[in-house]
């Protein structure tokens, strides 16, 4: 089975352009939620701070499982791109996507709960930075469901995509751990 099209490159430039293009947005999107991480840590130490435990409510670390499992997926969709096994490469893309929306939905789920119990935007600080990081978040989370289908649609382009997708994915899981992280311990 052969391959279409090789990897566009740009003249001069030994890296994929999709490649490129994700190192950009990464570095750009490290830069925001950077950003957000040392807000969250500055605003803690200013008084009126109740933070939420999150350690209570297993929804949250099934989403996380998921998070991670759509990581998972996507490594075993490019190998299987590499393989030229495109059936199979598909199937993964899938379910990654799969996951992901039920990353999604238990973030959306873990909201209601938390809006339940009086935990409202406006509530306290550290409820409005939960609200404000989670969002942001769940909108990379969507944006990554987006180019998942794309790059399923387009398997026939090689690894390339799948392993730009795949690295989008790690970002974002990377992302999720460490906010995760630092709202357990604070």
């Amino acid at each position: 089975m052969s391959r279409a099209s090789p990897t566009p490159r740009r003249a001069g430039l030994s890296v994929p352009v999709g490649k490129v293009a994700l190192a950009v947005a990464i570095g750009s999107m490290t830069l925001l939620f950077a950003a957000l991480a040392s807000a969250y840590v500055v605003r803690m130490g200013l008084g009126s701070w109740t933070s939420i435990r999150l350690i209570g409510f297993p929804v949250v670390w099934l989403s996380t499982l998921a998070l991670a499992t759509a990581s998972m997926l996507l490594v075993f969709a490019r190998r299987r791109v590499l393989h030229e096994e495109l059936g199979a490469a598909r199937k993964a893309l899938w379910a990654a996507g799969g996951a992901g929306c039920l990353f999604v939905l238990g973030q959306v789920f873990l909201w209601i709960q938390l809006q339940g119990l009086g935990f409202v935007v406006a509530t306290n600080p550290a409820s409005s930075f939960f609200y404000l990081i989670t969002a942001i978040h769940g909108v990379h989370v969507l944006a990554g469901l987006v180019a998942l289908f794309w790059t399923s649609a387009r398997l026939d382009r090689g690894a390339v995509p799948v392993e730009v997708t795949g690295l989008y994915w790690h970002f974002l899981l990377a992302v999720w751990l460490g906010f995760f992280g630092l709202m357990l311990v604070t």
